[in-house]
């Protein structure tokens, strides 16, 4: 099976978590990327990279970016505040034709998920299904480089377990999303339609 299913990226979400990997590894794989940035965004991009302002909030507008671009895939890393801009992103990608939207999910599993920012990933997730637009929903655990925060390092000077300490952990670094995730979503999807990695 080829790994080149798909050949035009689109990335919404290039800020300071996976977005970057997620280009750089679809860079390094030859791929035709398009990084979609805010129109007064100032991101240094990886050369290679064609830069596209939008305006998130105009649908027609970005269904427009994608078909000239002839988009593939659209990835959104957005994340905060962005993720209700993903509800537009996919209606976009439908009207352009977009083969696959991959929702930003790079965390914890949202399937089912009724309360808190997983519950609004679990929704968008849902909407995009429920317009047809094809999807895969990436669940790669907590990242390394959040643990000392969620454990209470910054305030404390040491790291505030709870239970005993000895129950097994997973991570997962950024960089390894891009590195990792990145070349294996292609081929996957071409066999299997809304796959759930993790």
């Amino acid at each position: 099976m080829s790994t080149n299913v798909f050949k035009s990226f689109a990335v919404a979400g290039v800020g300071n978590t996976v977005g970057m990997p997620i280009v750089k590894s679809l860079l390094s794989r030859n791929a035709q990327v398009i990084v979609l940035t805010r129109p007064s965004s100032k991101k240094s991009l990886p050369d290679g990279v064609k830069t596209v302002p939008v305006d998130y909030s105009d649908t027609k507008a970005l269904a427009a970016a994608l078909r000239e671009n002839s988009v593939d895939v659209v990835i959104s890393t957005l994340s905060g505040e962005g993720l209700h801009a993903q509800y537009k992103l996919a209606d976009a990608a439908k009207a352009a034709g977009v083969k696959l939207f991959v929702p930003s999910e790079f965390g914890m599993p949202t399937k089912g998920a009724t309360e808190g920012v997983l519950a609004e990933k679990n929704k968008l997730a849902d909407y995009a299904q429920s317009i047809g637009l094809p999807i895969t929903r990436v669940y790669n655990g907590l990242y390394q480089e959040f643990l000392p925060f969620m454990v209470g390092m910054p305030e404390a000077g040491k790291f505030l377990i709870e239970g005993s300490g000895n129950e097994p952990l997973s991570l997962t670094a950024m960089s390894d999303v891009g590195g990792k995730y990145a070349p294996k979503l292609c081929p996957l999807i071409l066999t299997y339609p809304n796959l759930h990695m993790t």
